[in-house]
């Protein structure tokens, strides 16, 4: 954290030590006013900027992909009306603004060439635009809003009305870059990033946040399923037999979770349950039937128990689920797998993640 602060710090004054007018460049004000035109233009939406991604200073975005990976975005100092937002669009940070003359707009500043650019454009619904983040051959892109009004359920809460902006890389002819930073970001009204897409295409969901001093999930407490692998694969072996048919010999895929519950509050939470099973990891068929259920064939102590997170404190429960219905046959197909505490008091933090299972005939 002292070297965050530090490399903020001298950030800051590399900006004023350069030149840079307070009035027309860091206080980003001086820009000149949003046209925000669009070939449909009756039909354009705008929004104000620090509607959809808020940046107060302390403002802080946890995301986690269902890989159990880790993105963070944070704002971290202020200068004038410029933001130092970490993880965006760069790990180590970005100086982003907004500006009084383009509302709808939130503004990076391009140090090599000393300019403002917009980087995201909360009121172009159909209108590409062009930014770049430095002079490199790898660091210029076209963005474009991509979904309007979509919901997303997260480990934080289901947010609606969320837009969705992507980017695409735009590399020098002459250069073979490697896939940028950030491919698609989703950012719900009052509280910012809610979902990202990493160049590589994993799926970041908000974990956790606090905005303008709210807290998510409400409730203070997340949870997260992540599973050893996304695809799996069955075997299936077939046997052939002189005088009768045989049955085939078939091997089941294990799929192996990993589920974990954080209190993010300021205050101990405890879960009570009516038995020693604290956790239930559930697979579910398009049609959302239960066909699979970790619990089957278990037994559990029949005594109360109990768990209590503090302030900041997270629990991790692991299970392996063999990929069989409850009639014993290979599954197949694409299916979501939900976690949840089977608590009756405290309530029942639940998260899901999204497998599919192939069969390999032989």
């Amino acid at each position: 954290m002292p070297g965050k602060i530090l490399s903020v710090l001298v950030a800051g004054l590399l900006v004023s030590a350069c030149g840079v007018d307070s009035s027309a460049e860091v206080q980003v004000g001086g820009l000149a006013a949003e046209t925000e035109l669009s070939e449909q233009g009756a039909e354009l939406h705008s929004n104000r900027a620090d509607v959809w991604f808020p940046m107060e200073e302390g403002n802080r975005w946890e995301l986690v992909s269902s890989s159990g990976a880790k993105w963070t975005v944070s704002v971290d100092a202020s200068y004038g009306d410029a933001r130092w937002v970490s993880g965006l669009f760069d790990s180590d940070g970005n100086w982003l603004g907004e500006s009084a003359n383009a509302p709808a707009s939130t503004y990076l500043w391009n140090a090599d060439v000393r300019r403002w650019e917009p980087a995201v454009r909360f009121g172009y619904r159909y209108t590409p635009w062009q930014f770049a983040t430095s002079s490199g051959p790898c660091d210029s892109f076209d963005a474009k809003r991509s979904a309007t009004d979509v919901s997303i359920a997260t480990p934080a809460g289901s947010f609606s009305g969320v837009r969705k902006v992507a980017f695409m890389q735009k590399p020098s002819p002459t250069v073979l870059c490697a896939p940028n930073r950030v491919k698609e970001i989703a950012f719900a009204s009052g509280v910012g990033p809610v979902a990202v897409v990493s160049g590589m295409g994993e799926l970041f969901l908000l974990q956790s946040a606090k905005v303008g001093g709210r807290q998510y999930p409400a409730s203070g407490v997340s949870a997260s399923l992540s599973s050893d692998r996304t695809a799996y694969v069955s075997q299936r072996q077939t046997v052939y037999c002189i005088t009768a048919p045989c049955p085939p010999v078939e091997t089941a895929a294990v799929a192996r979770f990993s589920f974990t519950v954080a209190n993010h509050s300021g205050t101990s939470r405890t879960f009570r349950f009516t038995s020693g099973q604290q956790f239930e990891i559930e697979l579910l068929d398009s049609s959302g039937k239960v066909v699979r259920a970790w619990s089957d064939g278990r037994a559990f102590t029949m005594a109360l128990t109990s768990l209590t997170l503090a302030p900041g404190q997270r629990k991790s429960f692991t299970g392996e689920v063999e990929l069989k219905d409850r009639q014993g046959a290979l599954l197949k197909g694409t299916f979501t797998a939900r976690a949840r505490l089977t608590a009756y008091e405290g309530g029942t933090p639940t998260a899901t993640s999204m497998l599919t299972v192939s069969i390999q005939e032989t």
